[in-house]
């Protein structure tokens, strides 16, 4: 399933492009997640909690950037992860592309799949949480670079939900 998100950075493109390229700065503002092992520059481990409701999601994988383009300020990722209650494995490939506006606009496209029990889930639950994860992921990252870019970063809460 093809999902479309995006967020506004009141950053200049350069510096906003700076920030996202960094996996550890990038997986402290990603509500849920932890970063578990760099495995290269093109490749972290990691954990992600999600509360729904009263369900509670915990999944262990593998993001892969397989895509990187300085120029045009694209990047494709793949998260690949499996679920450690629910029987089900999902795999995201994000398309991310940053544009020039009053500062920087990201507009991200997720190509989904879900096998085994995450696909009961559907579109709406997943276009939802996905909203509330980038705004809270969004918040995070002006709040980081706006801190300044070059400052380490503290991991993330062990889950975060709404």
């Amino acid at each position: 399933m093809l999902i479309e998100t995006g967020f506004e950075l009141p950053f200049p493109i350069e510096q906003s492009w700076e920030f996202l390229q960094d996996f550890t700065r990038v997986a402290a503002c990603v509500p849920g997640a932890a970063l578990t092992e760099i495995v290269n520059e093109r490749q972290a481990k990691g954990q992600l909690t999600i509360r729904l409701w009263v369900l509670k999601l915990r999944c262990g994988g593998v993001v892969t950037v397989i895509e990187h383009d300085e120029e045009s300020h694209r990047v494709v990722v793949r998260a690949e992860a499996a679920n450690e209650g629910v029987a089900g494995k999902v795999r995201d490939t994000m398309t991310s592309t940053l544009a020039s506006g009053d500062g920087t606009v990201v507009s991200v496209t997720h190509d989904i799949e879900a096998f085994g029990g995450l696909a009961n889930y559907g579109r709406a639950v997943t276009g939802i949480v996905l909203s509330v994860l980038t705004k809270q992921f969004s918040r995070c990252v002006a709040a980081k670079i706006q801190e300044g870019a070059n400052q380490e970063v503290e991991g993330p809460e062990p889950s975060l939900g709404y």
